[in-house]
């Protein structure tokens, strides 16, 4: 095993309102150059990062092509105790490993798998066709450690699908791992090949024929939906992207449920409970200036919210009612607040002393939000990429409580819900994340006349039940207080 260290800091960094309290844990490789993609939760709380790595060259641009060696996928499983251990995990001519799906105490990755060259007929390659097959790579997570179990491989070998299979998304839907891969051929079709996750044997193979050309899919395991963002086939048939991308909803036997047609060019399609879409568009305005865009579908296919942002937006991740939104600006990490209209409610910034690259951010079980990403202390540019010069880079995680980014200062007062009303017996107080243990919210209630008919009851949980069971049919006012002062006031109907 390579040697590897661990660098953990405790870092206070300061914004308009608060003071922020952060964890920056720095992953380096003795002679390795090493980028995070993003950070996973899995068994008992243990979270593992997604990275790949590959030898340092000194002055290189670090580009893993024209003869770098050592190239691949790795994984950092680390603990409370921030405990790491580190194994290399696929060679370079693997490639499509930007998931890990956790069933238990096992890992599975979907990857693609290059095989070479088939000789058979594509429109685009002639006789000889660049030719990937689907991958699955398995580990276990034995006393906090990873061991790698199993690299099981589905070749297609079907001569009239001859080509690219390129992986695009995959799923773990209870026992089955779902993969959805894109044949990059004129006809545009899509195979979704259903592997059993305790056997690894692939049960099914079902071919979605003439789909847009995918960018981006997800996949709704209950409703056994599917959603592709990408080219529309006018785009893709005609080589011009000026008829924009596209995103419909499927199911597994190609039935359309609904379709967008005329979007702007998107660059990530990430999901969140309710299954609603978000599509983040990011604009170049030139080299140094970018902005960005955010479209909200739901699950129907109807428009939430499209919103315009001066900010560079890099990755999302939907909280509860709200949306968090990674920015880069060198020696900044910044995340802004979004509202559920879209709308910037608060920005916190994140400062450090060498140059960071955030990829994506995650959101733990315990409401921690870790960003992931890599350093560049050599590159100073436009852009970021994978530029070394004096030395490796290094990963970093930024961990920060989810209540130093939401507290209830924050709150967009429409978001507290109080429902049903007229009410019969109890209403109910939803309350979006607080952290609760810093505060204190109570519930007065009176009627028309001014009486206090409830007082000071207390507020504890994000769900709450008020019961006016007892309370004449009438006309009644709620009264919600943070720490004594008043934050929102709603008329309510007993009937």
């Amino acid at each position: 095993m390579s040697k590897f260290r661990l660098i953990v800091i405790f870092w206070i960094s300061f914004c308009a309102l608060n003071a922020q309290n952060a964890e920056w844990i720095y992953i380096e490789k003795q002679d390795t150059s090493l980028v995070g993609i993003r950070t996973f939760e899995i068994a008992n709380g243990n979270l593992i990062v997604l990275g790949t790595e590959h030898n340092f060259v000194e002055g290189s641009t670090g580009i893993p092509f024209d003869g770098f060696f050592n190239y691949g996928p790795s994984t950092y499983l680390f603990d409370k105790n921030n405990e790491v251990y580190q194994m290399q995990l696929l060679p370079i001519f693997k490639g499509g490993y930007e998931q890990i799906l956790a069933k238990e105490n096992s890992l599975f990755i979907p990857f693609n798998f290059y095989i070479g060259f088939e000789e058979c007929h594509h429109p685009f390659m002639g006789v000889n066709a660049l030719s990937y097959d689907l991958g699955l790579y398995e580990l276990k997570l034995h006393e906090d450690r990873i061991i790698a179990v199993d690299s099981t491989h589905y070749p297609h070998r079907d001569t009239a699908y001859c080509g690219i299979l390129g992986l695009v998304h995959s799923s773990l839907c209870k026992d089955y791992i779902y993969t959805f891969r894109h044949w990059f051929n004129k006809d545009q079709a899509l195979f979704i090949d259903k592997i059993n996750s305790v056997t690894k044997e692939l049960e099914e193979t079902k071919i979605i024929p003439r789909i847009i050309n995918p960018v981006e899919i997800f996949y709704h395991c209950e409703n056994e939906r599917i959603v592709i963002g990408g080219a529309s086939e006018q785009a893709y048939d005609l080589n011009d992207y000026s008829f924009g991308y596209s995103l419909e909803c499927r199911n597994l036997t190609g039935e359309i449920f609904w379709r967008k047609d005329s979007l702007s060019f998107f660059n990530l399609m990430i999901y969140d409970k309710n299954n609603d879409v978000y599509l983040l568009i990011e604009k170049n305005i030139s080299n140094y200036d970018h902005n960005s865009d955010i479209r909200k579908i739901d699950k129907d296919g109807n428009l939430v919210f499209y919103k315009e942002y001066f900010e560079k937006f890099v990755d999302l991740i939907p909280f509860e009612n709200y949306t968090l939104a990674l920015e880069n600006a060198n020696f900044l990490q910044i995340i802004h607040l979004l509202n559920e209209s879209g709308e910037v409610i608060r920005t916190v910034e994140f400062e450090t002393e060498r140059r960071v690259y955030g990829n994506s951010i995650t959101i733990t079980s315990n409401n921690d939000v870790i960003i992931t990403g890599t350093i560049y202390d050599d590159f100073d540019g436009p852009s970021y990429c994978c530029f070394e010069e004096a030395g490796p880079n290094p990963i970093y995680l930024l961990k920060i409580p989810i209540s130093d980014i939401i507290t209830i200062n924050e709150i967009d007062k429409s978001q507290i819900k109080l429902y049903p009303n007229p009410v019969n017996d109890f209403i109910n107080i939803d309350i979006p994340y607080v952290k609760l243990d810093d505060i204190e919210l109570t519930i007065d209630v009176y009627d028309l006349k001014g009486n206090l008919i409830i007082s000071g009851q207390k507020i504890k949980n994000k769900f709450n039940t008020i019961s006016l069971n007892e309370v004449p049919s009438g006309i009644y006012f709620i009264n919600l207080y943070e720490n004594s002062n008043l934050i929102k006031r709603e008329k309510v109907i007993k009937v």
